[in-house]
């Protein structure tokens, strides 16, 4: 009976043990496979700790520990030996399991992280670490990309280099660099030794930026800067936009580390342009909350509020606390430095919330410090002094060096005036020569305008002291910081003065004062505010405006419209504006911004957004301007609009668009004053839309009437020939050709995505074609178009005699791909069996004929093609999730053709040019109304669909005019549902009217004609083409 107590002790122990191993739930059948023990004994066990409250039951057979640290009491009692074969147990049998559910990867991950592991079980921690930012887990993320690190380390081949490489950036991409960056910094040279094996200069580049920003952060400036200048010359050479999209974000975070902020925002605006480029993954927002900052650094406050707060938005929507408490803390600097120091309070306390439940220590310190910093400014001297002491409590602990420029100094300065307890250790003198040191324009600046101070304060020589403010000045200048150049040139027109130097003592006075005008003046801090009494800041913006207004430069509207708001945003003192275009099919708006400053396209189906919506929408539908303050001046609640302005935008009588601003931070408050303002501007932006608009038709026009030989050529130029046949020079299929370009020289497997009829089939042959394997044949399968058993033999081949109809010997596609490409199209319609089957060619390179036993070798490189999710087609259990991860490797999205409708002109007119040809007609001309079809049309089709609505086309045409039938199935947007009239019948109808009201005449005075506004002899012709004759009349 004792011996039997003791098992059953034993038992609970070892089960309770594996158990603790399990940070989530566990089931009855992993631990019976773990431990040997019966599943009833384990039931037993698990129902008796349910009922002493240590577990949870979460459903059949699944249970869950109760208290998190009852678990780790349990964990830490197994000896380490033996919790590491637990480990690569419960590993191994939870890899069994993986093969149809990637979203469990994090479970395997925590095992995984306690093992020494190969290529594929490290791709499960990438994976894992992908899910962990999904999640917005960035501290469990970089666990994962590091362990993989640490373990691939030493491993050698293909596979291997590509996760290392890839682990490699997605580590950077989210880690900020500290005091130790050796090892990291190891690591990534590692991983741009193994690009460079890969022959992968996209991520050889990637990661040399990576290295360039660590080597900064470690003060090896002119090594780093080396690094960039040889970075750019590259990715100019190499012309690839998502480099060069790269590049630009690293170098305005060089040039804010630098502290030349004007630089930053010049870059911004020149090459980068829109936020909703900097949202995409971790590093860039941390690039664009420095953008942010440096807009508020130069003078223009509410345009980086705005971003910050867009920023913040998008952050905590994604739940992303680490990168909201760093946007929370930047909002937090801009509030300090316009004395709105309760609200930087209650920011910061939002910050260190955020930061401590986002793993973002770095954050928690800096908001600790800027929260002594405000208090200080509210004169709590206990709560100032009690904040410092625990940052400098942090930033020992934690080996940080903080330079909180310019309220670092401020604090040390109230120290030395005796203002503030002094701390042992504090010295002016040491922190100032620090400062000096950092290769930063902003820093060095406000240091020596410190140390003059503090040399006038010891009696030294006033050459010294004016050297000191020059130096200020100048570095202040550089840096773009208004605010503190103003400071400075202050601090110096009075020490001038002081020396009897009064002439030059004014000029500097003025260019402070031409600074004050040149700002934003209402929030300006108190020691710069008296200097803008009697000074006209408006009219200095106004007068800017009028200057911006330009002729009409083709490919620079939206820069223009960019530029228009964020100087409206100046003006009115708003932090977020838009432009709405008035969408006048149906004379109805959809709330589509075609240009914006600090609102993105994205957010406006967000619910928070709804009130703005409505707020356009009404203001669209009665033409009426409106304004209003929808909070109280004393709520800073982050959430909602504060108060908004929305006028608009009218021309000859006719609304074409909204012009809407507002803020969300700042407690402005907008009135009869900016609604003139926003008027003005808007009549502004309605002149300029109306003259691009006719400016737009004119070289419509001209270009759609050139000939067809003309047409197609000037669209072959703008590709250069490389990729043909692939047309066109839109953004989105530029990133197409930029992609082929990447991956065409490898032998990397290729998975292209996109709908039925965008052209997978072109971009695969153009990959062949510009491959290693070009030599070699390229071999389709139609995945779709094959029974089960028709597939298997289409692919592997089969024997004589295999089954019935098999009268001969037949090799299959993968053999014949041998030495050159396999292209498999709507991959996602095989069965599970032939996907097996399928995953141990591309591991082996082997296998047999239906049929047959020889085992066969064939070396291809696979293209695949789908226009399903295969991500939800795993999760559906229809696609294998290993097969996937081997085709995977570099995905090619193929958009829609209503995504880049700029090049349906360039395929039609090389549609046109090939049928015409093939059916010998000399067709050569897209009438212009038909062409405005082309370009209203959605294409479900896509790109097949416009080719057969061109070769019905050409074969329907009796001239040089391509002619499409108004009655007819292939008319693009042709409607006929509940009696709505097609355009071309509305047309008819409407010429009809007209000559009926001048009794068919049309040439001449009071003509049809002349009441239309078309030219005669363009009457005529769409007479003819809309078959109106004297016998018809309108019923």
């Amino acid at each position: 009976m004792r011996k039997e107590e003791v098992e059953r002790k034993g038992g609970k122990d070892l089960i309770l043990k594996v158990s603790s191993l399990f940070e989530g739930e566990f089931s009855i059948d992993w631990l019976e496979e773990l431990t040997g023990i019966r599943a009833s004994s384990i039931l037993s066990c698990l129902e008796t700790e349910v009922s002493n409250r240590l577990l949870l039951k979460r459903g059949q057979g699944v249970y869950l520990f109760k208290d998190n640290s009852r678990r780790k009491e349990i964990l830490d009692s197994i000896p380490e030996e033996e919790r590491t074969l637990l480990h690569e147990k419960i590993a191994r049998l939870l890899l069994s399991e993986l093969s149809e559910d990637d979203s469990r990867a994090t479970e395997v991950a925590s095992h995984l992280m306690h093992l020494q592991n190969g290529w594929r079980e490290c791709k499960w921690l990438l994976k894992a670490g992908e899910l962990h930012l999904r999640s917005c887990q960035t501290g469990k993320a970089i666990q994962c990309f590091r362990k993989a690190l640490t373990d691939l380390a030493s491993q050698e081949g293909e596979n291997e280099d590509w996760l290392f490489v890839k682990a490699a950036v997605e580590y950077a991409n989210i880690t900020t660099p500290g005091c130790s960056t050796e090892e990291s910094l190891n690591l990534l040279r590692l991983a741009k030794e193994r690009a460079s094996r890969l022959k992968n200069q996209f991520y050889e580049i990637l990661l040399d930026m990576h290295i360039a920003r660590y080597e900064w952060i470690r003060s090896d400036f002119e090594t780093a800067k080396d690094r960039f200048r040889e970075i750019v010359l590259r990715v100019s050479s190499l012309g690839i936009p998502e480099l060069v999209r790269y590049a630009s974000i690293f170098k305005a975070q060089f040039l804010y580390l630098e502290g030349r902020f004007r630089d930053v925002v010049e870059t911004y605006e020149s090459s980068i342009q829109d936020l909703e480029n900097l949202l995409s993954e971790n590093f860039s927002i941390t690039s664009a909350i420095s953008i942010a900052r440096s807009y508020a650094m130069i003078g223009q406050l509410t345009q980086g509020l705005g971003m910050l707060h867009s920023i913040r938005s998008h952050c905590l929507q994604s739940r992303n606390l680490s990168l909201s408490s760093h946007a929370a803390v930047s909002i937090a600097m801009v509030m300090l430095s316009i004395a709105e120091t309760n609200t930087a309070i209650r920011y910061l306390e939002m910050a260190l919330k955020e930061a401590q439940e986002g793993g973002n220590y770095y954050c928690k310190i800096i908001a600790t410090f800027l929260l002594s910093y405000g208090h200080y400014l509210l004169r709590d001297r206990s709560k100032c002094l009690c904040h410092l002491m625990e940052f400098l409590r942090m930033s020992e602990e934690n080996q940080v060096s903080f330079l909180l420029h310019p309220y670092l100094m401020e604090i040390w300065w109230a120290m030395e005036n005796g203002d503030l307890e002094a701390i042992p250790g504090f010295s002016p003198d040491e922190k100032i020569r620090n400062m000096l040191r950092v290769q930063n324009q902003f820093i060095k600046g406000i240091a020596y305008r410190y140390d003059a101070m503090l040399l006038k304060k010891k009696g030294s020589s006033p050459s010294r002291i004016l050297r000191s403010l020059t130096l200020s000045a100048q570095l202040l200048r550089d840096s773009g910081s208004k605010a503190e150049l103003a400071k400075t040139l202050i601090e110096l027109s009075h020490f001038l003065s002081f020396m009897g130097r009064e002439k030059r003592a004014k000029k500097v006075m003025e260019e402070a004062t031409q600074l004050a005008r040149s700002m934003q003046g209402k929030f300006l801090t108190a020691s710069l505010g008296s200097f803008l009494n009697g000074l006209d800041t408006d009219g200095a913006i106004l007068e800017k405006i009028l200057n911006l207004l330009p002729p009409i430069v083709q490919g620079e509207e939206k820069a223009f419209l960019r530029k228009m708001i964020g100087l409206a945003n100046e003006v009115l003192g708003a932090e977020r504006g838009a432009l709405f275009y008035l969408d006048e099919r149906g004379g109805s708006l959809r709330p589509q911004i075609i240009a914006s400053k600090n609102l993105r396209v994205s957010q406006l189906n967000e619910p928070g957004l709804s009130s703005l919506r409505k707020i356009v929408e009404r203001v669209a539908s009665s033409g009426e301007p409106s304004m209003e303050r929808l909070r109280p001046l004393q709520d800073s609640s982050i959430d909602g609009i504060g108060s908004y302005i929305c006028v608009p935008v009218t021309v000859r009588g006719r609304r074409i668009a909204v012009l809407y601003h507002d803020s969300c931070v700042l407690p402005t408050e907008f009135g009869e004053r900016h609604l003139k303002i926003l008027n003005f501007l808007a009549s502004q932006i309605g002149l300029y839309l109306d003259n691009l608009k006719a400016h737009e038709q004119v070289e419509r026009l001209r270009g759609l009437q050139l000939s067809i030989g003309d047409g197609y050529e000037r669209g072959r130029q703008g590709e250069s020939n490389v990729f043909e046949p692939i047309v066109g020079t839109s953004p989105a299929i530029q990133r197409v050709l930029t992609q082929i370009n990447m991956i065409a020289k490898t032998d990397v497997p290729v998975l292209l995505y996109g709908e039925t009829g965008v052209g997978k089939n072109l971009v695969a042959e153009v990959i062949h074609r510009h491959s290693q394997r070009s030599g070699g044949p390229f071999v389709t399968v139609h995945c779709t178009t094959l029974t089960e058993t028709l597939i298997t033999s289409e692919l592997f081949g089969h024997e004589k005699g295999a089954f019935t109809g098999a009268i001969r010997r037949k090799p299959g596609k993968v053999e014949l791909a041998h030495k050159g490409t396999l292209f498999l199209d709507e991959i996602g319609d095989l069965s599970l069996d032939v996907q097996a089957r399928l995953l141990r060619v591309l591991q082996t390179k082997e296998f047999e004929r239906v049929g047959g036993n020889e085992t066969i070798r064939s070396d291809f490189r696979l293209i695949a093609a789908t226009n399903k999710d295969l991500e939800q087609e795993i999760k559906a259990k229809r696609f294998r999730e290993d097969l996937f991860y081997r085709i995977n490797i570099f995905p090619i999205f193929i958009p829609p053709l209503r995504e880049r409708r700029e090049d349906v002109p360039l395929l039609a007119y090389f549609f046109l040019r090939h049928y015409s040809a093939k059916f010998g007609k000399r067709v050569e001309r897209i009438p212009e109304d038909i062409m405005e079809w082309f370009l209203r049309y959605d294409w479900p089709g896509n790109v097949r669909e416009l080719e057969n609505i061109i070769q019905k086309g050409v074969i329907w045409s009796t001239d040089e005019y391509l002619e499409l039938p108004s009655e007819g199935t292939f008319l693009p947007g042709k409607v006929d549902r509940d009696g709505f009239p097609s355009l071309l019948e509305n047309e008819k109808r409407h010429i009809l009217e007209a000559l009926r009201r001048t009794g068919w005449k049309i040439y001449g005075k009071d003509g049809a004609a002349e009441l239309l506004r078309i030219k005669p002899s363009t009457l005529a012709s769409r007479m003819k083409k809309l078959g109106i004759s004297k016998k018809i009349r309108l019923t």
